[in-house]
Parts: C-alpha cells; structure tokens; sequence
C-alpha cells in the first residue's frame, strides 16, 4: 500500500484541523524566519556600508619596532602590490589611507573625539560618490587642496559650516602631540554609508599631523574584493603570499584598517624586530555585531522551541482523537494486508506531511512581511540607519536556516505524534472491527 498517498488523502479529509494545525506551526515559524532574515540582513549591509565609509573588506598594515611601540606605516608597498597582483586584485581595487584612531576635533569651546581617515581622493571617487561631494568640491579634493568632511551630526555638535576653520589635535607616530589647522569643505549627510564615528581627510593633512618621515608614507592599504563574502578567504590567501616577505603579526591586534598611530604595548604586542605585516578583514572589525546575530538566531530559535513545545501538546492529542475516529478504518486496513509498521509509519507521514505545510507556510508568510517592511523607507538618518540600505531595511533568507527550522519542526512533530501512532499499530483488526465509536 502507498502509505505517502494514504497520509496525504488523510489530511485532506480534514482540511479545517489541518489548516489550524498548520496555522499553529506556521505563526512559529514566521516569526523565527522574520527574526532571522532581518538580523542576517542587517550585518550584511552594516558591514557593507561600514566597507564603504572605510574604503574596503581587507587591511593590510605594516608594523614596525620602535622602542616598547609598534607603529604602523607603509613605506615601501611593492611586496604588498605585488602579492595582490598574483592574487587578481586590480590597481582600481586598492586604496591607500593614512588613519588617526582618534583625534580631538577643536572649534572655539566646543570639541568632538574622532577618527581621521586620510584619502587620496584621487583613488577615492566611489567613496566621494557614497558621501554625496558635489562635482566642485571632489574636483578641489583631488586637486590637492587640503579639506576635512564631517559628518551632519558632528558638525552639529562643534557648531560649524562649510568654510569654517577647526583644530585638530592628535599624537604623531612617535607619540608626541601635535595639531593642525584645517577647513570644513563639505557636512555629509549621516546616512547608513557614513557616520559620526570618522571624518575624511586629506592624506597630506593627516600625514602631517602624524608626523611621517615619508610625505608618500600610509599606514593602511585597503582592498575592496567583488563580494562581503570573499574577505576571510582572501585574507588567508594574502597572508600566504606575503609570508615569503615578512612575518605575519598575531591575529586580533587592535582593530583592522585602524591601526595607524596606534601603539600596541603590553598584551598581545609581543616582541619582534624588523617589520611584520598585518592582514584583516571587515568581519573581524564587526565581530562584534556578528556575535550579536548570532545570539539573536540562537534566541529565536530557542522561542521556537519553546512555541513547539505548545503546540505539540495539541498536536498529540488531535492525533490521539484522530486514531480513535479512524479505529474501524485501521481494522479495515489491518484486515487486508496492512503491517503494524506501516499503520505507525502512516500517521508519522501525516505528522511530517503536516510539519512541512506547516513550515511553508510559516516561511512564506514571513518571507512576504519581509518584503513588505523593505519596501517602507525609514530615512538615512541616525544610528540605525547604519542598518538600513538607501534607508530601507533589508532581509536575508537563508537556506541554512530554513533547513535548520525544517528539521526542528519535524522532529518536534513527529515525537508529538509517535504515541498516538504506536498506539494505533497495536491495535488488532477483530478488536478494531467491533468498536463501536
């Protein structure tokens, strides 16, 4: 007997309890896959606008000794431009930055602690694109003329416009302090490609306000590969490539692509002599917030669980009166020729046919609200909107975890419907024949 069909005419026989059934998995299930696709989808794109506002997916730096500090400045970029090279990567993929981890923003009384990220805005144009310079004022940039872009909300907070002169005071590489004057050319906007964590600079003002010995010195190159997804892999292949050229630094070492003048003393520096490189990627600079989503798919999950937990209650017992109803039709069936295990396997095959309606159900929905709440634009201002793409949220439905909440389901419905089902496959065909309700 085909048991599969058998299961199938079964659940059709009954299509409102199969529908409530389902419904009762479904509500679950949506809410988990709406849980799910908005936390992967707010990583990618915070990672993707975080790559854009910082020039790239990988760093490269070179570390140098001096005294008890490890300063970190490119000096001679052959080696580096070459492994790239054999690697694929294109002269239009690398970008050069001089970083300040952190300088004090000075205008009158007010000031404002912030990272300087020194372009050459000759490199820079898709950058120049994300901060919404007018044509003049990159054309001014990448002509030489020395300029900081602030963010709106930092330019709030100093109180100045566009022409206005600031301070900016730091420490150079050899750890003295210093200052510098220069002029506010452009106030982005603080849409979900920038922020009020950095500002953009000139490299020559930075490069002076770091104190490099070389004017044509950085401190990180970036790279910026076709795909977020690339950057772990390619990070391994590059460390593998400058390994014949220099000693590779620990993993982990302050944050990547930020550290310019920062000096890595104590823990976690360790001692070595000459120069070593360092290799990073976005993910490790947002491993933070990947951890975060994780926790939050972790947690749904769990709430699922839980919801299965409830509904599998109901689940058993619709199936515990399902086996009473269907008493005569099993003696029936036991009569000509059905085994005992085909009896359990056949009301397993209704739990799981209903699991998986269940599921697609709940995955569709879902998926639908999901796209309905893409398309409402919530702006491209504030925090949040570092999460947002064009100030739209975006959602990610992954295989992995569909399949992950497939198999939960399943096994959540099937163990609440193997009692009812082993309790069906013993029962004998005379007994069953003569039962009456």
């Amino acid at each position: 007997m085909n048991t599969a069909r058998i299961a199938l005419r079964n659940l059709q026989r009954q299509k409102r309890r199969t529908f409530l059934l389902a419904g009762a998995i479904a509500f679950g299930v949506s809410i988990v896959t709406l849980v799910n696709a908005f936390s992967a989808g707010a990583v990618r794109i915070l990672k993707e606008n975080f790559a854009d506002m910082i020039g790239g997916h990988v760093f490269v730096s070179l570390q140098h000794r001096v005294g008890d500090k490890t300063v970190s400045i490119i000096e001679d970029e052959a080696p580096l431009i070459e492994a790239l090279h054999r690697l694929g990567v294109r002269d239009e993929q690398i970008t050069r930055t001089v970083d300040m981890q952190q300088a004090q923003l000075i205008y009158g009384s007010k000031s404002e602690v912030q990272g300087i990220i020194g372009v050459n805005w000759k490199e820079e144009r898709a950058l120049a694109d994300k901060l919404g310079l007018p044509t003049n004022v990159y054309e001014r940039l990448a002509g030489g003329e020395e300029g900081i872009i602030l963010s709106r909300k930092s330019a709030g907070k100093l109180k100045v416009g566009v022409g206005d002169p600031l301070l900016a005071r730091g420490e150079t590489v050899t750890g003295q302090a210093n200052v510098g004057d220069v002029r506010v050319v452009y106030v982005s906007a603080d849409n979900s490609d920038t922020s009020s964590f950095f500002s953009f600079a000139s490299t020559s003002f930075v490069n002076r306000l770091l104190n490099f010995p070389d004017k044509k010195a950085y401190s990180t190159l970036r790279v910026r590969l076709a795909a977020l997804d690339m950057a772990d892999a390619f990070a391994l292949k590059l460390e593998a490539e400058l390994k014949a050229s220099y000693r590779l630094a620990p993993k982990n070492l302050g944050q990547p692509g930020m550290e310019s003048n920062v000096f890595k003393m104590g823990e976690g520096s360790g001692d070595f002599q000459g120069i070593r490189a360092q290799v990073s990627t976005i993910n490790q600079f947002l491993s933070q917030i990947s951890q975060l989503s994780t926790g939050l798919q972790i947690a749904s999950f769990f709430m699922l669980s839980i919801l299965l937990v409830i509904t599998m209650i109901g689940i058993a017992n619709t199936f515990r009166m399902i086996m009473y109803e269907r008493v005569r039709e099993i003696g029936t069936m036991r009569a000509v020729g059905m085994l005992r295990r085909q009896v359990r396997r056949l009301f397993l095959l209704e739990a799981l046919f209903l699991a998986l309606v269940g599921v697609g159900m709940g995955v569709a929905f879902g998926y639908l609200v999901s796209l309905a709440l893409s398309l409402v634009n919530f702006g491209t201002e504030g925090f949040f909107s570092l999460f947002l793409q064009n100030g739209h949220l975006s959602f990610l439905v992954r295989l992995l975890d569909v399949s992950v909440i497939v198999v939960l389901v399943s096994v959540f419905t099937l163990l609440a419907a193997q009692g009812p089902a082993r309790k069906a496959a013993r029962l004998h065909p005379v007994d069953a024949l003569r039962t009456s309700y």
